[in-house]
């Protein structure tokens, strides 16, 4: 993807694109001790309604915002944002997630 205009390449073929960091950073692992899982994993698992953190099942889903019963990738990607940002309020975390495409495209459902 690296030798093509992103706005050019993304916007016109089609494709669907999100990363857990921009080009200039690395992606964040956490762990509890016992278990490790990605920032990025874990923002997304959070929004889509685990706590991966906790093991357990939330009963909502938090990145749906229009609370349709559907996540997009907009929804998908504000939410994993929204709780690496939580992250970094708690640990030295410097991680931004990237997405391209089409943010209207639903990724699931119930």
């Amino acid at each position: 993807f690296s030798s093509v205009p992103k706005d050019d390449f993304f916007a016109n073929d089609g494709y669907i694109v999100m990363t857990s960091c921009s080009k200039e950073e690395f992606s964040q692992t956490l762990s509890d001790g016992t278990v490790s899982f990605g920032a990025f994993t874990y923002g997304l698992c959070y929004g889509s309604g685990y706590d991966e953190w906790n093991r357990e099942p939330l009963g909502y889903l938090p990145a749906d915002s229009d609370a349709n019963g559907a996540i997009t990738l907009g929804e998908a990607h504000r939410g994993v944002q929204e709780r690496i940002n939580y992250l970094k309020s708690l640990l030295p975390l410097e991680q931004a997630t990237q997405y391209y495409g089409d943010t209207s495209f639903v990724l699931w459902k119930k």
